[in-house]
């Protein structure tokens, strides 16, 4: 059951959906000085419906958005059920047989099992049509999960990684139709995997040496203990074949980023870029925390750089900035008697701080609450861990929600620290960004404020802007 106030406010600068349910992002493409993107929505969510479709966005800067509508509806597919996750593939070298200019919708559905269906648009994106050929991996051994299928293009085959439990399975196809078994990727330890995609990243101040990086979701406390959450790992690419390089790590430290989907150019004309967005919840307590009339929204654009040493960085994307009305710059000190503070009058609003320490192994702390919430940061400098802490009286006794979970720095600097807050979201970015912290954040009477402790002397050099737009 879904909770509705429409007396709550709506975030600033991150999406407000239509009224319904939202989750996964599906792809992300570039057109006409645009960026597209679709994602899964329920709208019969609010009186207790099921099924879900693509529903379409474009946007320019990631903040204000243009809604275009559903692109693959529900329930056109006879008994295979309605449309889950899946990806996008311009098909330029015309393998399937639509056209060039087709782009193709790989996408689970699900019926009486989880099979991959094939749909195609003929007018940029804007709606797709089910092809004659589905379902193009009808799922003959019954797996279960079989689903969420990334679809790439090798030569003159596609591709698809596609989620199967611990494992994901690789297909090839010489026409987009029908595909063979290929391998796999096994992945122990981490729940439900969900949500492939692979895409290459060029090392930072490297272009001309790119690695493939492998991203996936998992929905089980994993080895990490950190809840649901997305994951990543470097290597390269032997036929299509994914070969792992590196260790898997994790990619948002926080429980509220998954369902994540990776823009990267597609074709010749777009923007050289490597971008992620995020769903802002967790299947855990997604259907028992209160909305506004849309349940749902997206995580802060954000930018990835991948360094030398097989780690992704992620920086908050505004490819035209953020509009605030009003910026303050201050110090405030901080002792072992007295907390320091910092109100904000207001929902929406980036805190970002340098701290000066003489002692930086005794850490310290730093507290965002407002209205019955707060979601408390814990750095212990002996072992450069983060503890943090979430509470909130309306969702008390929630086991999943209030857990306190511990990450490592992976490196990274707590003295450096931005914080970006919206009505439903938390992002907390560590130093470079090789951690980041993704929060969803109950509604509350506007008022928040940012309280700083600790056991010894801290000088916390800050800046804050409201942001409107």
């Amino acid at each position: 059951m879904y909770l509705f106030n429409k007396n709550f406010n709506k975030n600033i600068f991150h999406l407000n959906t239509v009224p319904g349910f939202m989750n996964d992002i599906q792809s992300i493409f570039y057109k006409n000085a645009l960026y597209h993107l679709y994602y899964l929505w329920n709208g019969d969510a609010s009186w207790g419906g099921n099924g879900t479709e693509w529903r379409h966005l474009t946007t320019d800067d990631f903040i204000h958005f243009a809604d275009h509508g559903v692109a693959i509806p529900k329930y056109c597919v006879g008994q295979q059920g309605d449309v889950a996750t899946g990806s996008i593939l311009f098909d330029k070298d015309n393998i399937a047989g639509y056209g060039t200019e087709a782009i193709l919708g790989y996408a689970t559905a699900f019926g009486d099992k989880q099979r991959t269906n094939l749909w195609v648009s003929l007018d940029g994106g804007y709606s797709y049509i089910p092809s004659e050929y589905n379902p193009v991996q009808d799922n003959a051994l019954n797996l279960d999960p079989f689903r969420d299928p990334f679809v790439m293009q090798d030569n003159q085959n596609i591709l698809i990684y596609l989620a199967e439990s611990n494992k994901i399975g690789i297909y090839r196809s010489p026409n987009g139709k029908n595909f063979t078994y290929v391998g796999g990727i096994m992945l122990d330890g981490y729940g439900l995997i969900e949500c492939p995609c692979l895409c290459q990243i060029a090392i930072e101040n490297n272009p001309l040496q790119k690695k493939t990086v492998l991203f996936f979701d998992a929905n089980g406390d994993a080895i990490d203990q950190l809840s649901t959450g997305a994951y990543y790992c470097v290597g390269h690419l032997d036929a299509g074949i994914f070969k792992q390089e590196s260790e898997i790590k994790r990619l948002d430290k926080g429980p509220d980023f998954y369902g994540s989907r990776v823009y990267f150019p597609m074709k010749a004309d777009d923007i050289d870029q490597r971008l992620i967005l995020g769903w802002v919840n967790n299947w855990n307590y997604a259907q028992n925390i209160a909305y506004s009339e849309s349940a749902g929204t997206m995580s802060l654009c954000r930018q990835l750089t991948l360094t030398a040493d097989n780690n992704i960085l992620m920086t908050p994307f505004f490819p035209k900035g953020i509009t605030t009305s009003s910026i303050e710059k201050n110090s405030i000190t901080a002792t072992a008697k007295a907390a320091a503070e910092i109100t904000i009058a207001a929902d929406s609003y980036k805190l970002e701080w340098d701290i000066d320490d003489a002692h930086p192994q005794a850490g310290y702390s730093f507290t965002v609450q407002g209205n019955g919430w707060l979601v408390a940061f814990h750095y212990w400098g002996a072992d450069k861990t983060i503890h943090v802490e979430r509470k909130c009286t309306d969702y008390s006794g929630n086991e999943e929600f209030e857990k306190i979970r511990v990450f490592s720095l992976n490196g990274e600097d707590a003295f450096h620290v931005s914080l970006f807050v919206d009505t439903h979201t938390i992002e907390v970015f560590f130093g470079q960004g090789a951690s980041v912290y993704t929060a969803y954040k109950v509604n509350g009477s506007t008022g928040d404020k940012v309280v700083f402790s600790t056991d010894h002397d801290i000088t916390i050099h800050y800046t804050k802007q409201i942001i409107t737009a």
